[in-house]
C-alpha cells in the first residue's frame, strides 16, 4: 500500500491525526452572503489506514463530488490539544 501522503492526496482526502478516534470530513459549496452559507453540506466519517498509525482517509469518489464545482471543506476531530495522544 502506498503511504506517500502526496500520492494519496491525488485520490483521497487525507488527514494525519495521531490520537484521534473518529475524525470526519465536512464538505459543501460556499454561498457568499451575509452570513455565508455552506450549501449541500455533507459529513463523512474517515477510515483509519491499517498500515499507518494516525492516518485517516476517504476517497474523493465516495464523496459524490461533481467536476467543475468548487468545494469548501474541513476536518472535525475529537481533540485539538497538541499533547493529546
Amino acid at each position: 500500500m502506498n503511504t506517500n501522503l502526496l500520492d494519496r492526496k491525488l485520490t483521497h482526502f487525507v488527514l494525519w491525526a495521531p490520537g484521534q478516534t473518529g475524525p470526519s470530513l465536512v464538505i459543501g459549496e460556499l454561498k457568499f452572503g451575509a452570513p455565508p452559507v455552506l450549501n449541500g453540506e455533507h459529513t463523512f466519517s474517515l477510515a483509519a489506514v491499517d498500515s499507518v498509525s494516525g492516518l485517516f482517509e476517504i476517497t474523493t469518489h465516495s464523496c459524490g463530488l461533481t467536476d467543475e464545482h468548487v468545494y469548501h471543506y474541513w476536518f472535525e476531530v475529537d481533540d485539538t490539544r497538541t499533547n493529546h495522544l
